[in-house]
Order: structure tokens, then sequence, then C-alpha cells
């Protein structure tokens, strides 16, 4: 297949001249009613939506974070300098206080 005037249609045109169709807001019936229940068209699939928490996030809200994804119908990119374990949360919820034995945290093992 060639770059020029083997695409869909026969047009001919380069690939660098054609203008770019990602950024285009899609005209559906779903936007902005606000609805999450129902997922949007596949109109609006190409748009992302990213981010990015300083400070850690959990297992938990990289789920939450795919079930927003199928819900919205688009890619949700959740990013973080660290991945918290329930044990390593904890730890750093205990030092915020200062005091690390101000929160007696008993932890086994046995279920993390």
């Amino acid at each position: 297949m060639s770059w020029r005037g083997g695409g869909a249609g026969g047009r001919g045109a380069s690939v660098r001249s054609r203008p770019a169709g990602w950024a285009r807001r899609a005209a559906t019936a779903s936007a902005g009613s606000g609805n999450l229940d129902a997922p949007a068209s596949n109109g609006a699939r190409g748009r992302r939506v990213v981010i990015f928490v300083i400070g850690g996030i959990t297992r938990s809200e990289l789920r939450v974070a795919h079930l927003m994804s199928a819900k919205l119908g688009r890619d949700v990119v959740l990013g973080s300098n660290v991945v918290d374990t329930p044990k390593s949360y904890l730890s750093r919820l205990a030092a915020l206080s200062g005091n690390p034995d101000h929160l007696a945290l008993e932890m086994s093992n046995a279920h993390m």
C-alpha cells in the first residue's frame, strides 16, 4: 500500500496534507448529558482523560479509573509517582502525624 493514492476513496492526497480529524468533537445525543451510566459513542473514543496524582495512588483508585473508562467510553490514563500497597498506605498515613506511634496500627503479613 502506498502513502499516496492508496487510501480509501482514492483521493491521492498525502497524509501530511490532510487535516487531522482526531481533535474534532463528535456531535452525539449523549454529549454533555452527564449520564455516566451509558457509555459514550465511539465518536468520543479518541479523547483521553489523563490524571497524574502526586503523592501516591492505591489499587482501588486504579480500579475506579478502569470503571470510569468503560462508563465514559474514553481512555482514562492514571499515573502517579508511587502505587501504594495497603501496608505502605497505612505507614505513610501514620507518618503524617509526625509521631508514628500516635496511631497504634497492628498489621499482620497474613492479610497482605
